[in-house]
């Protein structure tokens, strides 16, 4: 072969060098964006998630919860509660479409888990319009004894239909532990891709 044959060779060597070198970054980019996503869902799910779902609520809990909300509106009081965050599972389920790191397991963990947190915030857009029509009743001192025994009632009824509503919360953990063994498989990949040696290209 003529040097215009080597040259050649040696061009389409360096084509695939670089294709694969290509391939392999935007492979390393797609798994870091999975990454983070997953580890960004995981670690903002602290701070709502273990405030409401990090024990199941059994018969007793579920009414010592009632019985505690009946007794803060007949001692003039209400216990607000707040929405938890959704965006953060559904982005986690939409991107899902456009990543082939976020495995099944996750999809499903998360697609259970976003049904249930909107149930969940619905029962608590429920009590907080409860306590918002009734709250300068229940700040009134002067609250003629039945009506404040009403309205406790129906705070009691509320707060039980919210923690019943909650249950068991076996959706939380299941998606907390889909989402770590998710970011441990893409932490082996990008291991693997790390301690890839790449190959070196020699002319002749």
């Amino acid at each position: 072969m003529d040097a215009g044959d080597w040259i050649a060779i040696g061009a389409i060597v360096i084509s695939w060098a670089l294709y694969g070198l290509g391939q392999r970054a935007a492979r390393r980019h797609d798994l870091e964006a999975a990454r983070e996503l997953l580890g960004g869902v995981l670690a903002g799910m602290a701070g709502w998630g273990d405030i409401y779902f990090a024990e199941p609520y059994t018969e007793e809990s579920i009414e010592a919860h009632a019985q505690q909300d009946r007794t803060m509106v007949m001692e003039q009081n209400w216990i607000h509660r707040y929405e938890i965050p959704t965006e953060p599972v559904a982005a986690l389920v939409s991107g899902a479409a456009a990543s082939t790191w976020i495995n099944q397991k996750t999809i499903e963990a998360a697609g259970v888990a976003l049904w249930k947190m909107r149930l969940f915030n619905e029962l608590v857009r429920q009590q907080t319009d409860l306590g918002r029509q009734h709250f300068a009743e229940i700040l009134n001192p002067a609250l003629p004894a039945e009506r404040r025994e009403a309205i406790a009632r129906a705070a009691y009824l509320q707060s039980f239909n919210l923690h019943t509503g909650i249950g068991p919360a076996a959706w939380y953990p299941t998606l907390k532990r889909a989402l770590g063994d998710n970011i441990a498989e893409i932490d082996a990949k990008l291991a693997g891709v790390a301690k890839r040696p790449t190959r070196s290209v020699r002319g002749r």
